[in-house]
């Protein structure tokens, strides 16, 4: 639809309207992927956490450790026949809040 003149005032229009309708669905779902892919990479380092407290052996503790703008709470308790269970959790990027806890066998461990 061009004339000699170039394109119409409502090709013009209706082009815009396109791409501005792609950018209002586009946007908040390109956010959210973002946040996610945060959360991912903080769920991680959580793991990280944990295992290394789990390495250690300790059974009783409670630690804040700050990584990346993220708190992780580290805590750590006694359970029946030596073994102890130790817990991280965070808020991450997208709101949530997660836990991941390891149960190790501190008896074991003390040897």
């Amino acid at each position: 639809m061009m004339n000699d003149r170039g394109y119409l005032m409502m090709e013009a229009v209706s082009s815009l309207l396109l791409v501005s309708c792609l950018g209002v669905v586009g946007l908040p779902v390109l956010c959210s992927l973002h946040q996610e892919a945060a959360a991912t990479r903080q769920m991680l380092k959580g793991g990280e956490l944990l295992e290394n407290r789990l390495a250690m052996g300790e059974s009783s503790f409670v630690e804040t450790v700050l990584v990346d703008k993220t708190t992780y709470a580290l805590k750590g308790h006694a359970l029946r026949d030596g073994f102890s269970e130790v817990c991280v959790s965070f808020r991450a990027a997208n709101g949530r809040e997660y836990e991941r806890c390891g149960i190790i066998n501190a008896g074991m461990n003390s040897e």
